[in-house]
């Protein structure tokens, strides 16, 4: 262990003095926290290391000196009650010995006779190691009765060498010793191997945080204000019992008491732009941070939850999840929503006190980061979360392209107010340029044609199966997916030249896709037919549940929606080769340069193309695509009857015959559509 500086008069006994060393008197004001058990009063089964960690504000050193409050003269300890060693930590103690040094004399002060040696070879003015002294710390206190030693303000002394002796200490502590710390953040300590010998306690802030009895008790018994029950559960959803906020939010409140109704606006505009709350959140926790821990935290202040992917999309990144995993050890206003650790957000205070302080330093930069944010969203599928960042960035297109693609899924739930109101926001001749926007805000009941969406009638283009001569992949849906690009291919087929060159006569066009738009076919193909051959076909099993959604996202709820059967595989497969939780399970899914090289050929991606392909380019993962393709169209001829048209199809139809131009295509395999 390093032995630290050569100045050794700094360390002499008598350097740590008054009150550093003495245990802060409680104040007389403080709500008695009894759904924490003190685990300080059972002495025959004490922990090694009590820690109490949390962000700022969470009631930390509070709750230490009330527990420490409670051993005096407490019953259940043999013989006398037990000392305490109190150390009020500061930048100082980042030195080794410095530390050491404030410990012994805090352990002298605790009325400890055992120290005598350490501060003997603190007071000889010649350099000792700080295991040598913590050596001769623990010799002392196995012969002396219970002791606790709290170190209040942890983070403060955080350093390596710091860290090395109390780990020393921590491992060599006589069982009748506990160690009790207040930090900001996860010491680096063996936490882990404490945790599962049972020798740590710890207290989060999960655990600190306020209960709404809890909060009704401060505001009344220590800050003096008598609210009634609406106002208090207000208060704490707000605050999410933070105790900082909630007294911030007092001190505010008391000059409105008299009148309820102005109490009740104070909550309803309280938030972290609050200047109380604005000003302790940026002076304790964002200007103690690096530059570059800064940065990160006010450019994804944007995120209402975030994976590390989305802070990358929005930084320009690619460490945002080792950021957020060493803001959650530093406990940094930061919350893990799930156990694996991948969804992450901000209290919702310290989240609105970035935003703030965002807009008062890069202003010009906020729209960019929304509009980053809003298509890192896209790309997971989560289309509202996209929406709602769209809305605050400046590009109406983009805006506009997620409301069309958004438009199934909120009309199948019956959310025609939430699209009209998505529609309104956007400029009046974006609207009219849009046919399907045109249409949906003219008659929002109704179904009409969108790439993602609904309704026509049922013109097939030609005599033949149309899914024989398909082309490869819309160079709309390329353009428009947020994820990778995939090249489109040249060919144009004999059933599709009426529309390519088909010549306009209205102002505007309307072509409208059988499968799924005008017939109600593609979600039970999608999710009885398809889906179960994917995880059956390509070994998905392991990973059923993501495969299942990932499709479904594909197939169904993205601008991919109707993509041909063998883009969307090797989409499915590349997307759930990009997923961490896949490989958390230990699951790898191969590459099948087969799959590529079929699609990237000349031939038609169809059930006479993929068996043409096969026959010259004969291969074990070839046998597997044509059996998947052979399974599906059995499925599908199995599984789907009665499947007519959705509701108001004819309608809209009829609505718009006269005012546009209007094509209806199929690329449903010719037998299977006779059936629908």
């Amino acid at each position: 262990m390093p032995t630290g500086g050569s100045d050794t008069s700094r360390y002499a006994v008598g350097m740590a003095l008054g009150a550093k060393v003495r245990v802060p008197p409680p104040r007389r004001e403080l709500l008695d926290r009894t759904r924490l058990a003190n685990p300080l009063l059972r002495p025959d089964h004490l922990p090694r290391l009590v820690l109490i960690a949390a962000p700022p504000g969470f009631g930390k050193t509070t709750l230490l000196t009330q527990w420490l409050a409670q051993l005096t003269g407490a019953r259940g300890h043999p013989g006398e009650p037990p000392r305490i060693a109190w150390v009020s930590l500061d930048e100082s103690d980042t030195d080794a010995r410095r530390f050491v040094a404030d410990l012994v004399e805090s352990l002298a002060a605790g009325g400890s006779a055992s120290v005598a040696e350490a501060l003997a070879l603190l007071a000889a003015g010649r350099p000792v190691p700080a295991e040598q002294v913590l050596a001769t710390v623990v010799n002392g206190l196995d012969v002396e009765g219970t002791t606790v030693i709290a170190l209040d303000d942890f983070h403060r002394a955080a350093g390596p060498e710091v860290h090395e002796a109390l780990a020393f200490l921590l491992e060599n502590l006589p069982p009748q010793v506990v160690v009790a710390m207040t930090t900001r953040a996860d010491p680096q300590l063996p936490l882990a191997r404490m945790r599962s010998r049972g020798e740590l306690v710890e207290v989060r802030a999960a655990d600190l945080r306020f209960t709404t009895e809890e909060s009704a008790g401060f505001l009344r018994a220590v800050m003096d204000l008598d609210l009634d029950q609406a106002q208090v559960e207000a208060l704490e959803a707000r605050t999410e019992g933070w105790v900082a906020g909630l007294q911030l939010a007092a001190l505010s409140v008391r000059p409105r008491v008299s009148s309820p109704a102005a109490v009740d606006d104070f909550i309803r505009a309280f938030g972290g732009s609050h200047r109380f709350v604005l000003d302790y959140l940026v002076e304790e926790v964002l200007n103690a941070q690096p530059a570059g821990v800064r940065e990160f935290l006010l450019l994804t202040s944007v995120l209402e939850r975030m994976t590390g992917t989305l802070c990358d999309a929005v930084t320009g990144s690619s460490d945002g999840q080792q950021r957020l995993e060493q803001l959650e050890s530093a406990q940094v206003f930061v919350t893990a929503l799930d156990t694996e650790r991948r969804w992450f957000r901000y209290h919702q205070l310290f989240a609105e006190a970035l935003r703030a302080r965002l807009s008062a330093e890069w202003p010009d930069r906020v729209a960019a980061l929304h509009l980053a944010a809003s298509r890192g969203y896209a790309s997971l599928g989560l289309l509202e979360d996209a929406l709602d960042q769209a809305a605050l960035a400046d590009d109406p297109e983009w805006f506009a392209d997620l409301v069309e693609c958004a438009l199934p899924g909120t009309r199948k739930r019956r959310g025609d107010r939430q699209l009209l109101g998505w529609i309104s926001v956007l400029p009046d001749d974006l609207v009219r340029r849009r046919p399907v926007l045109a249409t949906t805000r003219a008659a929002p009941g109704q179904g009409v044609a969108t790439r993602c969406g609904s309704g026509g009638s049922l013109d097939v283009l030609g005599s033949t199966s149309v899914e024989d001569q398909e082309t490869n992949v819309s160079s709309e849906a390329t353009a428009n997916q947020p994820g990778r690009a995939y090249p489109a291919q040249p060919q144009v087929p004999e059933a599709a030249r009426a529309l390519v060159e088909f010549v306009p006569t209205k102002d505007f066009f309307v072509g409208i896709d059988s499968d799924g738009c005008a017939m109600d076919a593609m979600d039970i193909k999608h999710q009885e037919c398809f889906t179960p051959c994917y995880i059956k076909y390509w070994d998905l099993q392991p990973i059923s549940t993501i495969a299942r959604e990932t499709a479904i996202f594909v197939n169904l709820g993205s601008v991919t929606r109707g993509l041909n059967r063998w883009l969307a595989l090797r989409q499915l497969l590349d997307l759930l080769r990009d997923r961490a939780d896949v490989a958390e399970r230990g699951v790898t899914i191969p590459e099948y340069p087969e799959l590529t090289d079929f699609i990237e050929s000349p031939y038609p991606l169809s059930d006479s193309g993929i068996a043409a392909w096969a026959a010259a380019n004969p291969s074990a993962t070839a046998e597997r695509m044509i059996a998947w393709g052979n399974a599906v169209n059995a499925s599908i001829a199995a599984m789907v009857h009665g499947c007519g048209p959705f509701p108001g199809v004819r309608e809209a139809m009829h609505a718009m015959y006269g005012h546009v131009d209007e094509i209806t295509v199929s690329a449903t395999p010719m037998e299977a559509l006779r059936r629908e």
